[in-house]
């Protein structure tokens, strides 16, 4: 169950993963591979009615000897706001999903054609435009969830054995906002862990990858960012919220791991 946090229990749980990352029979008994993370209307609209900036922070923490995500929204600023945050508790997928990707392709027909009538020249080009063509595609996302299944584990295990004794593995994320508020589109929302290769770090980095779910069509599509224009004041609100322009983009797809990306978060 999804439950609000106050400031001192959600230092107490960051606190709790920060000591606990490096022992790995402890990690071993948190981390289930192929559990999830979820998010319901009520959690959404929370988010909604919060967060102010283009990024939001997700924690890792233990509460209850459970691994959670903690949820803290940014100001306008970039700030991130005062307690209470909301809390999810990693859990198992207690059903199938059915994922759907649309691509729009445009097929182009050329023929020449000589001075007496003769095909001289057939071809059929099928382009798919830059915008249509997200980063976080399907098949993508797909493969980076069951690398994550199959290697977590092990990926763990070499984290707490290596000379830094664990203080490489992940304590929180920057992730992507507007997706998150565009609740009223999606019933539920799951979130997934993934690993994705980094040339940087010659070797795999965890991320989430987020899935909005239609109970009406019983579908699930992945959750593709956009990025902010501008943060401005609202008009209808006055100074107490600022409101996000939107403007498609796949240029920013990925939440950003720390570490070893901590350098603008």
């Amino acid at each position: 169950m999804n439950t609000m946090i106050s400031k001192e229990d959600y230092l107490k749980a960051i606190s709790a993963w920060e000591k606990e990352r490096s022992d790995f029979p402890t990690i071993k008994k948190l981390v289930n591979p192929t559990s999830i993370f979820r998010l319901h209307q009520d959690d959404l609209e929370w988010f909604k009615n919060n967060n102010r900036y283009y990024n939001f922070h997700a924690y890792l923490g233990i509460q209850q000897d459970k691994l959670v995500l903690i949820i803290v929204p940014l100001n306008a600023k970039g700030e991130e706001l005062e307690a209470p945050y909301l809390t999810l508790p990693l859990q198992p997928l207690v059903k199938s999903l059915y994922l759907e990707e649309q691509w729009m392709i445009s097929t182009v027909r050329k023929v020449t054609l000589s001075g007496n009538l003769q095909v001289l020249k057939n071809e059929e080009i099928k382009n798919l435009p830059y915008d249509n063509k997200p980063n976080i595609n399907l098949h993508t996302a797909i493969s980076y969830m069951q690398s994550w299944r199959n290697q977590c584990i092990n990926w763990f295990y070499a984290k707490c054995n290596a000379p830094d004794k664990g203080a490489s593995i992940v304590k929180l994320f920057k992730v992507p906002t507007p997706d998150l508020m565009k609740g009223e589109e999606v019933s539920e929302i799951y979130c997934f862990f993934g690993f994705r290769e980094t040339e940087i770090y010659d070797g795999l980095v965890p991320i989430l990858i987020f899935v909005g779910y239609d109970s009406v069509t019983q579908t699930a599509s992945l959750l593709k960012s956009v990025l902010n224009k501008t943060n401005k004041e609202s008009p209808q609100q006055g100074n107490r919220q600022s409101s996000i322009e939107e403007v498609d983009s796949n240029a920013d797809d990925w939440s950003t791991p720390c570490p070893p990306f901590c350098g603008n978060i």
